[in-house]
């Protein structure tokens, strides 16, 4: 080799060695910067009410950003750089261990997808407890949050009573995107008004969907609704539960979609549905990254269509009703990527502490509003009629027994979101002409067809068993958003008209 050439090898052996040295500097300072803005996020909630709620907020930030978690080393040396006690920055550490390192990874979620990693840190935020792992990470997090309480008794809490930051500190937490009041005249106000709220909420869901005033004016589908064609079925979710699906022919899709074959655009802003409409989504989530509620970005672990499953279609209703599921603790468009059915079957120890069973008693039965749950899959009732457990036939309590009880008498309609119809997603459904087809609910129902119908005799009792539960909203000022959070592109349909056209089912 050359003198020359040894000088350009040495040089260029220099550069590769520098331009490495500044890889790692600028991974490091990367890697310290995410910790520091969590402990900026973080640290002024120290000592106020809202500190749990802020601190997941923190937490938020990382999966919705697509930006790595930092190290535990990271962190500790973020807060140790706070105005802390040595003990209360440590505990601090020691949270963000569990919830965003242990946590995730003892339920799996380590290497997850962003959106799924999202999800688990809400359902921890809520109080999921469906599983005996997380029955145990719920335990570790009471405690590590009491800890820090205690710790945290004699320090001021750095944010002022309407919730922002003092001392200059730049905090940023995810917003909550909120829909303004509904427009007299409008279908949102005739809903907010004239029905439960959380079916407001549904109803209102479902115009947005579909980008349609015309809707939720079809009348609910039963066994002669033809089934939509051009939904295909394409595998079977990573979860091996439910099935993935894809719309392969759309324009087959619009001649036969229930709610959208006569089409009519409500205005000029709306999403172009025609060309891109959502679909049952199992494992499909609307995206929360921006504090809203957005069906038109892919979320979730279902597939690339837009779309939501039946557990996404209730978290949004009661988010965008503004109801809360947990007592004193806002309601967030996160909230909704961490609820599923499983929790509502049990919602006093899953954290849904707004929400407990509903009481059957002379004077008290299934009504609207109602939430009807399994392991698996979950409905709302949406109206009921004169005898919604088919029981008005039965003269003695000797009588209520499951022969004589039939899913085919009851009278009441759902508001789901499910595979039926050919998978089209959110949809209005009879009650008798639904339930025959499912699995489980049917067979709990009965169970609870026979409370309901010793409770007409004096015998009361509450509406769940081991197939299935049937929740109700308490409706309290605790259980009240001070805002209902937007979802977007209601903007289409917050100005359809209370009397629109009503449409009849065709049948091509």
């Amino acid at each position: 080799m050359t003198k020359s050439n040894r000088t350009f090898a040495r040089l260029q052996g220099r550069l590769v060695a520098v331009l490495s040295l500044l890889s790692l500097t600028a991974c490091g300072n990367f890697a310290t910067e995410n910790a520091k803005t969590l402990v900026d996020n973080a640290s002024p909630a120290v000592g106020c009410e809202s500190f749990e709620s802020d601190f997941y907020d923190a937490l938020y930030k990382f999966p919705q950003s697509h930006s790595g978690f930092p190290t535990e080393a990271e962190v500790r040396a973020a807060f140790a750089g706070k105005n802390l006690t040595p003990a209360l920055s440590e505990e601090l550490t020691n949270l963000y261990r569990l919830l965003a390192l242990d946590g995730l990874r003892s339920l799996g979620e380590e290497n997850a997808p962003a959106e799924e990693q999202l999800a688990t840190l809400a359902a921890m935020e809520i109080g999921d407890q469906t599983s005996p792992e997380k029955e145990e990470l719920q335990s570790q997090i009471r405690n590590e949050f009491a800890k820090i309480k205690a710790l945290s008794a004699n320090t001021t809490c750095a944010k002022s009573p309407d919730g922002n930051v003092n001392d200059n500190i730049n905090v940023n937490v995810p917003n909550v995107t909120t829909s303004p009041a509904p427009k007299p005249g409008t279908l949102f106000a005739t809903w907010k008004t004239s029905r439960p709220r959380v079916i407001y909420g549904a109803l209102k869901t479902m115009s947005t969907v579909y980008q349609s005033c015309d809707a939720t004016q079809v009348p609910a589908l039963d066994k002669n609704t033809p089934e939509a064609k051009g939904i295909t079925i394409v595998g079977q979710h990573p979860d091996g539960i439910g099935n993935r699906r894809l719309i392969t022919n759309i324009d087959d899709l619009l001649k036969t979609h229930p709610y959208l074959q006569n089409y009519r655009k409500p205005s000029s802003n709306c999403f172009d549905i025609t060309k891109n409409m959502p679909i049952y989504d199992y494992g499909g989530r609307p995206s929360t990254s921006n504090g809203s509620l957005n069906f038109w970005t892919n979320a979730g672990s279902g597939t690339a269509a837009l779309g939501t499953d039946c557990s996404g279609y209730v978290g949004t209703s009661i988010a965008a009703s503004g109801l809360r599921v947990k007592k004193a603790t806002p309601m967030k468009a996160v909230t909704v990527s961490g609820l599923t059915s499983t929790m509502f079957t049990n919602p006093q120890k899953n954290g849904l502490t707004c929400f407990d069973y509903v009481p059957l008693s002379k004077t008290s039965t299934l009504r609207a509003g109602d939430i009807i749950a399994k392991a698996g899959h979950i409905v709302m009732v949406e109206s009921v009629g004169n005898d919604p457990w088919g029981i008005a036939d039965i003269k003695s309590v000797n009588d209520c027994t499951l022969a004589n009880m039939s899913v085919t008498r009851m009278d009441f309609t759902i508001l789901q979101d499910s595979p039926e119809k050919g998978g089209i997603g959110i949809q209005r459904s009879k009650a008798a002409d639904y339930f025959p087809s499912e699995t489980v609910m049917p067979d709990g129902l009965l169970e609870a067809a026979v409370t309901a119908c010793k409770a007409k005799f004096g015998v009361s009792g509450v509406a769940k068993n081991d197939k299935i539960s049937v929740v109700r909203h308490s409706g309290s000022s605790a259980c009240m958003n001070a805002s209902e959070i937007a979802m977007d592109h209601e903007s289409c349909v917050a100005s359809c008209p209370t009397q629109p056209v009503n449409l009849q089912l065709t049948s091509n």
